[in-house]
């Protein structure tokens, strides 16, 4: 179901599906179930999803002790190269098939859903990069290539 939900000046966001106030950790429930969530700026009309999600994210980690620093990868998501950035979150962003499994094949493969860990999601992202990365160099390979031929075309005349 898509849920609009507006944000006040004051920070509070209001769910206009149940004419309630909502916190970040319901609008976190929402979207465990299935909502969709649209959030706009009660003032200035605009939509703030992205925004708000995020912090809908920072609170979830706040509320949950991870095994594993995040400073680290938000340092270097900072530092990153934005005009790079789109494919690793197209990458991210690619919807999974779900598939119905039995336990047994998923206590014997690693790379199911329920035993993925850190490192293999980061091995997986680093290898379709590398795998884009060494098909763009192909292609500008072939067109180096190609240009060779033009300039060595030129030189003869």
């Amino acid at each position: 179901m898509r849920r609009v939900i507006k944000r006040y000046k004051n920070r509070k966001l209001y769910d206009l599906y149940t004419g309630t106030f909502v916190t970040l950790l319901d609008l976190q429930a929402m979207i465990k179930a299935g909502d969709e969530l649209i959030i706009i700026d009660h003032e200035t009309k605009k939509d703030i999803t992205d925004f708000v999600l995020i912090q809908v994210i920072i609170e979830t980690i706040k509320n949950i002790k991870p095994q594993i620093s995040l400073s680290g990868l938000l340092h270097n998501l900072i530092k990153a190269n934005w005009k790079n950035l789109h494919k690793v979150l197209k990458l991210l962003l690619t919807p999974v098939p779900v598939v119905k499994i039995s336990p047994q094949k998923v206590s014997r493969n690693p790379f199911f859903a329920e035993r993925l860990d850190v490192k293999s999601v980061t091995h997986l992202i680093k290898s379709q990069l590398i795998k884009k990365q060494a098909e763009e160099i192909t292609k500008l390979k072939e067109k180096i290539t190609q240009l060779q031929k033009e300039i060595k075309k030129f030189s003869r005349k």
